[in-house]
């Protein structure tokens, strides 16, 4: 799959110069806990075998879920819905919605919120707490943390954001 080696490669280029936050719809359910239903959906387009090796790629080359770090076995916490068959109310889901964090970001992780309770699309915002008194003492800022919102796109003003790409 080039692209997501083309990507997996800029994003590896890009945390040359700085860490690197990556949120939006990666249109993927990397694992079984995922979704709801991942046996009658082995093969569908967002759980083939081929898109969660990719993730898995991405994941191994010293990037992290991180809602998975924080969470590695939560059950039930999807970011998408089908429009069908009242899915969303019965939380038949998958999580597809993602931070994905450079490694050395970890530490930094606060904490990963699925705000499920948002309505106005299929997919729900996912936040993300970032620690910022654990950056080197010449980078400090006044806030305590960045918060980034996926579906909203909101961040503080000492974050550079293109694209759904963050860099901090």
């Amino acid at each position: 799959m080039l692209w997501e080696e083309v990507f997996r490669e800029f994003l590896k280029e890009l945390e040359k110069t700085k860490p690197v936050i990556l949120c939006g719809d990666l249109n993927v359910a990397h694992k079984e806990i995922d979704l709801k239903n991942p046996r009658t959906n082995r093969n569908n387009a967002g759980f083939t075998d081929e898109e969660r090796e990719e993730m898995t790629k991405l994941l191994g080359s010293g990037f992290i879920d991180s809602f998975r770090y924080l969470y590695p076995e939560k059950e039930n916490c999807y970011t998408w819905w089908s429009y069908m068959a009242g899915a969303r109310e019965r939380n038949v889901g998958w999580r597809i919605d993602y931070f994905v964090v450079s490694g050395c970001l970890k530490e930094r992780i606060k904490d990963v919120v699925i705000h499920d309770q948002v309505l106005g699309s299929d997919h729900c915002p996912v936040e993300l707490e970032i620690d910022e008194q654990r950056r080197n003492e010449h980078e400090k800022t006044k806030r305590n943390y960045i918060n980034c919102t996926c579906d909203y796109n909101y961040h503080y003003a000492d974050t550079s954001c293109s694209n759904n790409v963050c860099g901090i």
